[in-house]
């Protein structure tokens, strides 16, 4: 077996799932994103959805987060939580691991800490 590696980190799938051609397939889908747009509303109703979106606006632009938020879901008050990772943009898992840690720990503790400890 190629995978899972001896040390580090294992993902869930293999290698080979990994390709680019296997990946990319996820994006092909034209109608995916404008179904799931205009069904967020009534998944929001029946499941909690915590929103955290990078603070920096590179990928997605600032306006396509906002149409989301306020016309999607019909308001940040229809969010479980909201909030936006600061120094982070579309890959904010990889440009700031620590502040995407401290918004999933607020969301499961309620409890807010302070931008520099978590």
């Amino acid at each position: 077996m190629e995978y899972p590696d001896k040390e580090g980190v294992t993902l869930k799938c293999t290698r080979k799932q990994e390709t680019p051609e296997r990946h990319q397939a996820a994006y092909l889908d034209r109608h995916g994103v404008s179904s799931i747009y205009k069904d967020l509303s009534t998944y929001a109703k029946r499941v909690p959805i915590h929103l955290a979106y990078g603070a920096i606006d590179d990928y997605v632009p600032g306006d396509v987060k906002e149409d989301v938020v306020n016309n999607a879901l019909g308001g940040v008050k229809n969010l479980a939580s909201f909030s936006r990772v600061a120094n982070a943009g579309h890959l904010a898992v990889q440009t700031n691991p620590p502040g995407v840690a401290r918004a999933v720990y607020e969301v499961l503790t309620g409890v807010r800490c302070a931008s520099g400890k978590l």
